[in-house]
């Protein structure tokens, strides 16, 4: 069992859900076309949406968007784009951390030395910092 990173909002999901518990993607349909079209199985290009990669039917669609996530395909493919290509396999999902207050991934690590420093100074006032291992650049958070 892996993390993968879903097509459709980005979060880490296992590779063995069926849907993203977060938004719904259909994970296990879309690895198994991934997979499909790595093996070399399929031979013809299947009509996929180029933001979700949802298998869609263009002779099919209601308002002319994707059913997934809205995605205007109809108007996509008048302007000359193409929705045959193959779909992107998902990255594989790192275990980098992130600031539980804004979520963001631009982090620092607060040394020893600075932590130290700190206690030294200001004694008892910074006592709530000891034990901290991580700032975060855009909310300031500590953690």
């Amino acid at each position: 069992m892996a993390l993968i990173h879903c097509p459709e909002c980005d979060k880490e999901v296992s590779d063995r859900a069926k849907a993203c518990p977060n938004c719904g993607f259909p994970i296990a349909d879309y690895l198994q076309e991934c997979e499909a079209w790595e093996e070399g199985a399929l031979t013809e290009p299947v009509p996929s949406c180029p933001i979700c990669g949802t298998v869609l039917d263009p002779e099919n669609l209601p308002g002319g968007v994707c059913p997934h996530c809205s995605f205007p395909v109809l108007d996509y493919l008048q302007e000359g784009g193409d929705i045959t290509s193959p779909p992107q396999a998902p990255t594989p999902a790192t275990q980098a951390p992130r600031c539980p207050i804004c979520g963001s991934k631009n982090l620092s690590r607060i040394s020893k030395g600075q932590t130290t420093a700190k206690l030294l100074v200001l004694g008892v006032l910074a006592a709530g910092d000891a034990g901290k291992a991580w700032m975060c650049e855009d909310c300031g958070s500590r953690f």
